[in-house]
């Protein structure tokens, strides 16, 4: 098997704070999912969430809604921290597009990111 060389740090990032936000929200049976293509990277994450409803959902979650913004990417890693909502926005402004959904207790983030 042969390693990619080109693994993008700042995809790893966003995996790695959806998942903290999921764990946090009890989450369990998560999968991810990561996609890279020439012109965009897509990563899906679903999981069983019991413990919030959908009013608490879409209040935080409309945080990944920040319009994105290129130029704060390299200061990305000074601004994140222990904050979950700080997070959520920082995530946002690295990303292009979110959807999420929550139905039966499970939760499914897709976000897209262009290169």
């Amino acid at each position: 098997m042969k390693a990619n060389k080109n693994i993008d740090p700042i995809n790893i990032r966003i995996i790695s704070e959806l998942l903290s936000f999921y764990m946090h929200k009890g989450a369990s049976d998560v999968d991810i999912n990561l996609k890279e293509e020439k012109d965009k990277v897509t990563i899906c994450i679903s999981a069983i969430i019991t413990s919030t409803n959908q009013e608490e959902l879409d209040r935080e979650l409309k945080l990944l809604s920040t319009p994105r913004q290129h130029e704060l990417e390299s200061y990305y890693w000074q601004l994140s921290g222990e904050d979950e909502d700080n997070n959520l926005s920082l995530i946002g402004i690295m990303i292009d597009t979110v959807e999420y959904k929550y139905e039966k207790d499970k939760l499914t983030l897709v976000i897209t990111r262009s290169n």
